[in-house]
């Protein structure tokens, strides 16, 4: 007893998937990434009162500043990592809002 049902084979073990992936739909492809270099992602970066919390106690002189130093460190290490020439496709990362809550908004 067999069934094919859109790659779909029912036997009487049960159903398997009998589907592999067209090369359009590959990462790789030009149909998916038509323009490899670079894709560009852009992020909003919303920093909690809770990390503000934890940089005022380590940091008493400015936490402000090494907060915002920290984060766009970490952003920019991603963003390196992503431009070596072993990953493809390139990505681009941009911040498009950077909010820094240093009191937890009351609407959340």
């Amino acid at each position: 007893l067999q069934e094919n049902l859109r790659g779909l084979n029912i036997t009487a073990d049960g159903p398997t998937l009998n589907y592999s992936v067209p090369a359009e739909g590959q990462l790789d492809s030009l149909f998916i990434f038509p323009q490899l270099d670079p894709v560009t992602l852009e992020i909003g970066l919303f920093l909690d009162s809770k990390l503000f919390e934890h940089f005022q106690r380590e940091y008493v002189g400015d936490a402000e500043q090494h907060l915002l130093d920290f984060s766009l460190a970490l952003i920019n290490n991603v963003h390196v990592l992503y431009q070596q020439s072993s990953m493809s496709p390139n990505l681009d990362i941009v911040i498009v809002r950077f909010e820094m809550w240093k009191k937890q908004p009351v609407s959340i």
